[in-house]
């Protein structure tokens, strides 16, 4: 089977890690022939080059030219079906898709804060949502914020998991290099854009190191909001907020944390989110906003808590209750990795993606008792 996966660039995000994932275990399948289109020439995944899988890159990123280049390439490779990551090149696979009589299976809900009807943005991926031959959201939240349920053409493949090859990666150092002994680790792991909220965790934090000077607060990420908030961590403080900016070895540094944050501002929320399998993976409980498809992953009071948006004294309340009961920690941080080996399996995911294009490729007619 020859797929098409086509999506906008290859940032280090979430969605264009489970990008990633799926095409390196689609690549060991020898009954799949897999290409790339991706829509702008941004990599910071290089390590999909080493798959030696053929990608294709516009040499003009306007939206007029990409339709013609899209259809050049699809001339080229002839796939059986395209899978679009992403609502602009989505639109315009499903009406080349519609010309040249290929399926398309659209996977653009991946992200899960609630979107007024009549917005654009709502109008444009429910169109997409209408003509596309299937529908993946990675989260029921996700589902939710555009008025859908699950059936026939549309369902929710969550994002995988490779847990193997994240038990081999060892603890990266961190401590060590940085002399921080066996103070308390909290961490959060996101880009520093708009819907991120730091402020709420730098709050939190400067008003628990002012009581303890044994916590260290751990930033992971890049982005432009960085500077504006490393200005709101006190002078005196500055040696307990370490900025690490983009890193490559994100999963050995979380092995170190005690804890792991995820906190989004109201009005924003993200369907199902890698930092946070990536906590429960190593075994960290987790502290996240309860919003979009967190209280998928999070089972408040179980693996970890969920509390209001930019919300700092519940933070500071739950933070406390984590690190004054170590036992606490450590049996919500098993629950935590065992529900990731348990739902989010990395093989599930492809498998799921595998028999969606298995029926697109083969499916002549849908039933009408199916619809």
């Amino acid at each position: 089977m020859r797929v098409l996966l086509v999506i906008d660039s290859l940032k280090r995000g979430g969605k264009e890690k489970q990008f990633y994932e799926l095409v390196r275990k689609l690549k060991e399948r020898p009954d799949f022939e897999i290409f790339i289109l991706v829509r702008r020439r941004i990599v910071e995944r290089s390590e999909l080059f080493d798959l030696g899988i053929k990608v294709y890159f516009p040499e003009s990123v306007s939206k007029y030219r990409f339709i013609c280049f899209l259809n050049q390439v699809i001339k080229e490779v002839k796939p059986d079906i395209i899978n679009s990551w992403e609502g602009f090149v989505t639109t315009n696979c499903i009406i080349l898709g519609l010309i040249n009589r290929i399926r398309i299976i659209n996977f653009d809900i991946q992200y899960a804060h609630r979107i007024p009807m009549l917005s654009c943005l709502f109008i444009h991926e429910r169109l997409n949502q209408v003509f596309a031959y299937r529908n993946i959201a990675n989260s029921y939240a996700g589902l939710e914020s555009f008025r859908l349920k699950p059936n026939y053409k549309t369902r929710v493949i969550y994002n995988g998991f490779d847990f193997v090859r994240f038990t081999q990666m060892k603890a990266g150092g961190l401590r060590e290099k940085l002399g921080l002994g066996p103070a308390n680790l909290i961490g959060m792991t996101a880009n520093f854009t708009v819907p991120k909220d730091y402020k709420t965790l730098i709050e939190a934090g400067t008003a628990i190191v002012y009581g303890d000077r044994k916590f260290f607060f751990i930033f992971i990420g890049e982005g432009p909001e960085r500077e504006a908030m490393s200005r709101l961590v006190p002078h005196e403080l500055r040696e307990h907020f370490i900025f690490l900016g983009r890193r490559n070895d994100v999963e050995c540094i979380i092995k170190e944390l005690d804890i792991g944050v995820l906190l989004s501002k109201k009005g924003h929320a993200e369907g199902i989110s890698n930092a946070i399998m990536e906590y429960m993976a190593a075994g960290k409980p987790v502290i996240a906003t309860d919003t979009g498809g967190n209280p998928e992953l999070v089972i408040d009071g179980e693996t970890g808590f969920l509390i209001p948006h930019e919300d700092a004294d519940e933070l500071i309340s739950k933070i406390k209750i984590l690190l004054e009961n170590p036992d606490k920690r450590k049996e919500m941080g098993s629950m935590g990795m065992q529900k990731i080996k348990d739902s989010f399996s990395l093989d599930s995911m492809v498998e799921q993606f595998i028999a969606i294009f298995r029926d697109a490729s083969g499916a002549k007619r849908r039933p009408s008792h199916e619809s």
